[in-house]
């Protein structure tokens, strides 16, 4: 169990990572998330930018979290990963369901548009970060250097889930014209 807990660890760690890096690093991407946010209709537009700024900074102390080499701040990580995660599954499924189909901008540039498997993906990475908390709650000594395959797994797993805009698009059915 000790290596699937560093195993989600990890992937979790490369998802807050990469969904950091593409709200904020390339040029206009702050803005295009702030955008986002605010297209969702779920808070007033004046506050949008605000809580976009409290997405990132949240995303980014899960990060550090779930990186630190001890056992109790990497299970506030994955606690914390598990609220976000929800409170994004309910912000998507409410903006769905009130009609909101715009790219949500989760890892930068995506122009696929919100959709139930944003949802999904979100439920499954939230369940995984429980289970994370329960594998790590079962193990006795914390030694992630240890457990390196299953930490290059996470990555990987980490990397495709966070790619799943563009994989959703090279995979989904193209619309045939009348």
């Amino acid at each position: 169990m000790r290596h699937a807990a560093y195993g989600i660890d990890a992937m979790l760690a490369f998802i807050f990572l990469a969904s950091f890096i593409g709200k904020t690093v390339p040029r206009g991407a702050f803005d295009r998330f702030t955008t986002a946010v605010a297209e969702m209709r779920l808070v007033p537009p004046r506050l949008g930018r605000g809580v976009a700024r409290l997405v990132v900074a949240a995303e980014l102390l899960v990060l550090a979290l779930l990186v630190t080499p001890l056992r109790a701040t990497a299970c506030l990580g994955l606690a914390g990963a598990a609220a976000l995660l929800g409170g994004f599954s309910a912000a998507i499924g409410t903006a769905l369901r009130d009609g909101t189909r715009r790219p949500c901008h989760c890892f930068g540039r995506s122009t696929t548009p919100m959709g139930i498997h944003h949802v999904v993906r979100n439920i499954t990475l939230a369940c995984l970060a429980l289970a994370g908390l329960a594998f790590h709650a079962m193990n006795d000594a914390y030694r992630p250097a240890d457990s390196w395959a299953a930490i290059a797994v996470g990555l990987v797993l980490g990397g495709l889930l966070a790619a799943l805009d563009d994989i959703y698009e090279l995979f989904k059915p193209m619309s045939r014209a009348a």
